[in-house]
């Protein structure tokens, strides 16, 4: 299918142990989730490195660099404190946490532990990555941070979340927090591939391309036709024909991807985070973003209150809420629909993340690029100042790794 975001079978394969401790359903999972090796925050940025390893950067007050030693800002990447032995493969963070997915389908969480969104059985702040205490013999394929909870859907295709769910974006049918993963109440018959955490709704993908949105209802954002919150998923009202291969919930709208490369998006509209076009107007069904014609895109992220996508040529899209530069078109005017991230006509981008203020990706050299508030040193280039346009991090050479879309 065109639009395809995904990874290599050799990296499912050896994610989840060789290619006798998975079934054909584990397999298309992981080929058919987006692999995030870049991920912004609220205040900081992480990414992965091709051997395994992390870096992050940006704010380290509740330790969300990750690495031990530092709790105040740094503007330059450092290193996380990988626990040893592992190999961490794909990275995700929302507001002040990231979590991360092994190669042996773990999760080790950091950064504030507030609501018990680490996942290791306390609410308390960790500055270096601990491991979420899933069930016994429970694997991930996929992990999503959020501003209060964390998700992470398993081999088999079911789901777990943790943390906050007083808006009942956990999914159990309850809306108590939760310090460890409770199962996630997905419907019968339904396997998931990808999932999104967003500030207080959930929403993911199933193998069928139907997608599934619970928690806070507010503004359209489960895009079901209604604003009621839901404790448990509800299948979201797609366009007819539409099938969704990549989901990313925001602050308070959610976007998807669907396989043909068009983007659709529901849920508040304020700064014309919907793409449609025009600001204003929320919608509770997904509409159609107002991409450039032929655009196709491989890959889309959703950030606080704006959104960013991906082409098949490797151009990096933006749309919403600009108010720090967080689109990268020069500007800090808000767009009602997508516009080009500027200055970087020369790179190819695999990877892209969009955070509260601030966006990154990471081109097909390994280099990241970062665009929006930098005033805690999130933009990775060192000087802490905010920018419109992307330029590359002080990484001294470094190259992170990049997840291979399918054309």
């Amino acid at each position: 299918m065109p639009g395809l975001p995904g990874t290599s079978l050799f990296l499912v394969l050896s994610a989840l142990g060789g290619a006798g401790a998975v079934d054909a359903f584990a397999i298309e999972a992981e080929v058919r989730s987006d692999t995030q090796t870049i991920a912004v925050g609220q205040s900081h940025t992480c990414a992965i490195t091709a051997n395994g390893g992390a870096f992050c950067w940006g704010r380290g007050s509740w330790g969300q660099l990750g690495n031990r030693a530092n709790t105040v800002s740094i503007g330059s990447p450092v290193a996380v404190a990988v626990p040893a032995g592992e190999q961490f493969v794909a990275v995700s963070s929302f507001s002040e946490h990231s979590c991360a997915l092994t190669g042996a389908g773990d999760v080790y969480c950091w950064g504030e532990g507030r609501s018990g969104k680490l996942g290791h059985g306390q609410d308390r702040d960790q500055n270096a990555p601990v491991k979420v205490s899933a069930p016994e013999g429970t694997k991930f394929v996929s992990v999503a941070a959020g501003v209060f909870h964390t998700c992470g859907v398993t081999t088999t295709g079911g789901a777990y979340c943790w943390g906050g769910g007083a808006n009942g974006q956990l999914g159990n049918g309850d809306t108590a927090q939760a310090a460890t993963p409770v199962p996630v109440k997905v419907p019968a018959g339904v396997k998931l591939v990808s999932i999104s955490a967003g500030d207080r709704h959930t929403c993911a993908v199933a193998r069928s391309g139907a997608a599934y949105c619970w928690g806070s209802g507010s503004d359209g954002r489960l895009g079901n036709g209604a604003t009621a919150s839901q404790t448990t998923p509800v299948m979201v009202t797609a366009p007819a024909g539409v099938k969704f291969v990549a989901i990313g919930a925001g602050t308070y709208f959610t976007c998807g991807l669907a396989a043909t490369g068009e983007a659709y998006c529901w849920g508040k509209n304020e700064f014309g985070e919907l793409g449609t076009g025009t600001a204003g107007g929320d919608a509770s069904t997904p509409q159609r973003v107002a991409a450039p014609e032929g655009t196709q895109f491989v890959a889309i992220d959703v950030g606080g209150n704006h959104a960013c996508g991906i082409t098949a040529a490797g151009a990096a899209y933006c749309w919403g809420r600009n108010g720090d530069g967080q689109l990268g078109d020069g500007s800090t005017s808000h767009k009602a629909a997508p516009v080009s991230v500027g200055f970087v006509s020369h790179v190819q981008f695999k990877a892209i993340s969009a955070g509260m203020y601030h966006t990154c990706a990471t081109a097909a050299n390994g280099t990241a690029y970062c665009w929006g508030r930098g005033t805690d040193g999130q933009l990775g280039d060192s000087n802490k100042r905010s920018r419109q346009n992307a330029l590359p991090v002080s990484a001294f050479g470094m190259k992170f790794a990049v997840p291979p879309h399918r054309e």
